[in-house]
């Protein structure tokens, strides 16, 4: 499969939390057959920035700069005063 050349190429990446596993997992429409996991938001970055080049040179893709943008379901909650 190869996909749409990587200039000007955005790609949206989903990370959802699993509290089964406590851990974040990502995929992404974009990239079919990217998933990992980490522990933090930080961690998932860390290895999506890893992973996201080595993916595409496997599906020929040709090398550059490439952007992606995590977006998360997390909720978040404050308690308001009395």
């Amino acid at each position: 499969m190869v996909l749409k050349p990587v200039q000007d190429m955005l790609y949206r990446i989903n990370a959802e939390w699993n509290p089964e596993d406590r851990c974040w997992i990502a995929t992404s429409d974009d990239l079919p057959g990217l998933v990992t996991g980490a522990d933090s938001l930080d961690e998932l970055v860390s290895r999506l920035r890893a992973i996201i080049p080595d993916f595409l040179e496997v599906l020929g893709n040709p090398t550059g700069r490439v952007e992606f943008v995590l977006q998360t379901s997390e909720l978040e909650a404050v308690q308001l005063a009395a």
